[in-house]
């Protein structure tokens, strides 16, 4: 009995982790899509491991320049688009936060 017990809490605490970060995820695309501001951003590197890849961008925001990456596969990115400039949205309360357009 008290296996189960320590199972069950183990495994509810996991599963209550992964809807907050979830949520907290679904909520900031939401965010970035009614609210978020636009920019252009320059993909500075590209860090390809086996099985995910980032790309490292840079920003300007004013006079401040933002440094982020954003992590996952992006098929239609490859080594050749270094230095390329996109369409970048990002939250005016959080400029950290970024979703980069690469079809434009």
């Amino acid at each position: 009995m008290k296996v189960k017990t320590k199972a069950i809490l183990f495994f509810g605490g996991m599963f209550l982790l992964l809807m907050f970060a979830y949520l907290w995820g679904y909520n900031t695309d939401n965010k970035l899509k009614a609210s978020g501001v636009t920019t252009i951003g320059r993909i500075d590197k590209i860090e390809e491991l086996p099985k995910w890849s980032y790309l490292h961008m840079s920003y300007y925001i004013g006079d401040k320049r933002y440094i982020s990456y954003q992590n996952g596969l992006h098929t239609g990115i490859s080594n050749k688009d270094i230095g390329k400039f996109y369409e970048v949205r990002y939250l005016p309360e959080s400029p950290e936060i970024v979703r980069g357009n690469y079809s434009k």
